[in-house]
């Protein structure tokens, strides 16, 4: 008996060393990434800070704006201020900070495998195989986009609140043999407690009732809990489920928001199969080549019928329908096989988001790992005892690849400079790696190169007009022969789509215009500008209409030509009655120096943000007091001056 305690208490301190490093080996591979810049939709998220969030006000305000889903985000939102409360600031203390949430997101993975493999393996091998898993949540290359992509805090922080919701359902359900009311109310507060917080920092934490249902028909299906508990499992978990799937595969709810889209529902609905065929490749393969944040590239489907769409959907349904046919005979496979295609039921189906994203993976990717692990620490010992060293051998050098890997992509994702030329180079087809890396060109002063790209880009993308108005961008800035004429693109502006790219390009140009040689053609940059109102779908996209008239109203109000820019302005403003657009109307004023049409403007601003329920209002009485304030001491200063 002695022999055998000493045995158990040796292979838990092997094991508690082994859990050790495994975070310091994730900490450590990660440790490139921490100097790396913000990107994109950093700015844009964090950019809101730049007034600072100092007490109760300031943070109402700071949860109110921005982009940030329908709900807000507030707790993913929150959690930001634990690294800055104003912006501009440091990267380092956020990416750091989202590390560690990644790091006790895999501790809680551990945890929660830990006591539900017990119900499949002997206590040895499961926590072992927990521990595997984790290893390979924690060091896999695919999780650095959402890891290292400050604004992807959001979905870790909901990953780790839906694991949190799982290792509790678990603990209970494993703790009791039959769930009383006590313990069904327990069960009930937790999946609503982490359920909430999950989807308070992500929409996708609404898939917590799916993970449970999985669990519950897999590795869970031999445990009983009572009469209580099938009325609990149908009302909290399948019924949440089947309202769920509805609201997912009601397509008349979507069709509308696909106008916004350059492609079309039929399309999304083709290639997203094939996303999810890819992402399992990926994940598998282990490799960082191709991993980032661009994957415009990726071939677009306009049919189920061609060969790869269909196979891929045909793959789909087959293992979702095995699965669901014999997971109590092989419910560890089915487990992850329900998990992976579960996890991704939200943003890899019908709604109307983009087609590739690798963050999307960041939770349903423990299900293909378990599998995986499974097969090697399990599986292949059993079945050829006489090659079980061969497979520990096979499951260490796994995890030494994927950890160089890791590493490896971090390293890339350590300046700026090399994330855009990596990601440019192993996606060649991408006009935003390609536009990215031009710009990067530009900056480090190699103008002529950056226009060779852009020039290559528009013969492999003709229809995208934002690529002919950076190139003119940055010709202008450097005082280069331009390649393109501003008149000529507007009279071929039908032949081209409307896209997000196109909309930084313009403001960009816009902002620099003046302070070029070009600003002499200006009437056809104007000319351009109000032709893009005849591209192809923007008719139904209103607010799209009025940001580029905007754009255009900033260019005249640039020039001092405030009266076209009054007009475009309140064309807006009649359009769209906001408290931006009524704020816009009013500094326009201010700078023309007409006092009593700023000060009518502003109080037509004051009125809609009073109106809160039919605003979103971001501005309190005292910002108000002080813009009129602002516009009184500039009167006066302008009455003195006359005098």
């Amino acid at each position: 008996m002695l022999g055998l305690r000493k045995g158990v208490e040796g292979s838990e301190v092997l094991l508690a060393c082994s859990f050790f490093c495994c975070i310091v080996a994730a900490w450590l591979m990660y440790q490139p990434a921490l100097d790396g810049p913000f990107i994109l939709d950093d700015i844009e998220n964090l950019g809101v800070m730049k007034a600072g969030v100092e007490d109760i006000e300031s943070v109402k305000r700071y949860l109110e704006t921005g982009n940030a889903g329908p709900l807000g985000r507030p707790v993913a939102k929150l959690s930001f201020l634990i690294d800055d409360n104003a912006w501009p600031s440091s990267p380092e203390s956020f990416k750091r900070t989202s590390l560690y949430f990644h790091l006790l997101t895999g501790i809680v993975l551990f945890a929660a495998l830990r006591l539900l493999l017990r119900n499949l393996v002997a206590r040895s091998k499961s926590e072992w195989l927990a521990l595997l898993v984790m290893a390979f949540f924690l060091l896999h290359p695919i999780q650095v986009s959402t890891t290292m992509y400050v604004v992807q805090r959001m979905t870790v922080l909901s990953g780790l609140f839906v694991l949190v919701g799982v290792f509790f359902h678990v603990y209970l359900r494993t703790k009791y043999s039959e769930l009383r009311p006590r313990e069904l109310a327990f069960l009930t507060i937790s999946l609503g407690v982490w359920g909430g917080l999950s989807i308070l920092s992500k929409e996708s934490g609404a898939l917590l009732p799916v993970f449970i249902l999985v669990v519950e028909a897999t590795i869970l299906s031999g445990l009983r809990g009572g009469r209580l508990f099938s009325f609990w499992f149908y009302v909290c978990l399948v019924l949440p489920t089947l309202v769920l799937l509805f609201y997912i595969f009601y397509w008349p709810n979507w069709v509308g928001s696909y106008l916004h889209r350059d492609f079309t529902l039929l399309e999304r609905v083709s290639t997203q199969p094939v996303a999810l065929v890819d992402y399992l490749r990926v994940i598998f393969s282990m490799r960082s080549f191709g991993l980032g944040l661009y994957h415009d590239d990726f071939t677009v489907y306009s049919s189920i019928w061609h060969w790869k769409p269909f196979l891929a959907l045909s793959f789909i349904f087959s293992s979702i329908g095995l699965s669901v046919c014999y997971r109590k005979k092989y419910p560890l496979v089915c487990f992850g096989v329900l998990w992976f295609f579960g996890g991704h039921l939200l943003e890899s189906t019908l709604l109307p988001l983009e087609m590739y994203f690798e963050h999307r993976n960041y939770i349903p990717i423990v299900g293909p790992i378990l599998v995986f692990s499974y097969f090697l620490c399990c599986w292949f010992p059993k079945a050829v005892p006489k090659l079980s060293a061969i497979g520990m051998v096979m499951l260490f050098w796994f995890l030494l690849v994927v950890s160089f890997s890791l590493h490896g992509t971090a390293k890339n994702w350590s300046d700026k400079n090399i994330m855009v030329s990596v990601w440019a180079s192993e996606h060649p087809y991408s006009a935003r790696a390609k536009m990215a890396y031009a710009h990067l060109l530009a900056v480090v002063k190699q103008p002529e190169l950056a226009l060779d790209v852009l020039d290559e880009l528009y013969r492999m993308r003709p229809s995208d007009l934002s690529v002919p108005v950076m190139s003119q961008d940055i010709a202008c800035f450097f005082d280069l022969p331009r390649r393109y004429d501003f008149n000529d693109l507007a009279s071929r502006v039908t032949e081209h789509n409307l896209s997000n790219a196109l909309r930084v390009a313009v403001k960009q140009h816009i902002d620099t215009f003046l302070d070029t040689p070009c600003k002499r053609d200006a009437v056809a940059f104007h000319a351009l500008m109000e032709s893009i109102l005849r591209i192809g779908k923007i008719e139904y996209k209103k607010n799209v209409q009025a940001l580029f008239k905007v754009l255009n109203g900033n260019l005249y109000q640039k020039e001092g030509n405030y009266k076209r820019a009054y007009a475009i302005y309140s064309e807006v403003n009649e359009q769209f009655e906001t408290v931006g657009s009524a704020l816009r109307l009013s500094g326009l004023c201010l700078e023309a120096k007409d006092f009593n049409c700023a000060i009518a403007h502003l109080r037509f601003a004051e009125e809609r943000n009073s109106a809160r329920s039919k605003y979103n209002s971001s501005y309190t009485k005292e910002e108000f007091s002080e813009k009129y304030r602002l516009i009184g001491a500039l009167r006066l200063l302008e009455a003195q001056r006359a005098l």
